[in-house]
């Protein structure tokens, strides 16, 4: 883990414990080297918001390793440092940024639980997707059958607790309740810098095609 991230979340305390636990995994999103370049294929929005330095300006995603013969990430951490780009009004983050961050870190556990069912790294099977789902879609191809088992969320509960401060850091801990390999139950709490709950959501992902993994 580089310094710039380390010192971006440093008061976190209530997450920075994890940062070197060898049972989590580790990924920071980083920002995009060209000026038409993408972050990750499939997610311009995050690009996007990686790219300018009133926004995202510091995005880390943290997943629990499963336990041995399990398939399931239960447990995730998603950390974001932003700036005023993201102030819907004065110095309250703006709702939809918010939820967004929210859904990107829900996704995060499942983007963790396909890796560990294809025996990758979270890091590098988002490679991959970006390989099979950044290329052009060919003659008579549609995008359910170029998206056939991927997870997409189908339900989001939100229940905002406290303002969310902007500019600020977040960072948002979210927890696997049920799995059934075509449905993924996922809850997450967004907190601030001290632990304090600001946002709470309830999720349900399902499987497109129900193809199971």
């Amino acid at each position: 883990m580089s310094d710039e991230f380390r010192e971006a979340f440093r008061s976190v305390q209530w997450a920075t414990p994890f940062l070197d636990d060898p049972n989590w995994h580790v990924y920071p999103h980083r920002r995009p080297l060209q000026p038409g370049a993408t972050d990750v294929a499939h997610n311009n929005f995050g690009s996007m918001a990686l790219r300018r330095d009133d926004c995202i300006q510091h995005w880390l995603e943290l997943s629990q390793k499963p336990a041995p013969g399990s398939h399931a990430v239960t447990r995730s951490i998603s950390l974001f440092k932003y700036g005023k780009g993201l102030t819907g009004y004065q110095t309250i983050c703006h709702g939809g940024a918010v939820m967004s961050m929210m859904d990107e870190s829900l996704i995060n556990i499942v983007f963790a639980t396909q890796a560990k069912a294809a025996g990758l790294s979270p890091h590098a099977w988002v490679q991959q997707a970006d390989e099979t789902w950044g290329t052009p879609m060919k003659d008579g191809e549609t995008l359910l059958s170029r998206m056939k088992g991927a997870f997409v969320v189908t339900r989001l509960n939100f229940n905002f607790m406290k303002p969310v401060p902007s500019p600020g850091v977040v960072g948002v801990e979210c927890t696997l309740v049920e799995h059934t390999g075509n449905k993924m139950s996922i809850t997450g709490v967004m907190k601030d810098d001290h632990g304090t709950p600001l946002v709470k959501v309830d999720s349900l992902w399902t499987r497109l095609g129900r193809e199971k993994l």
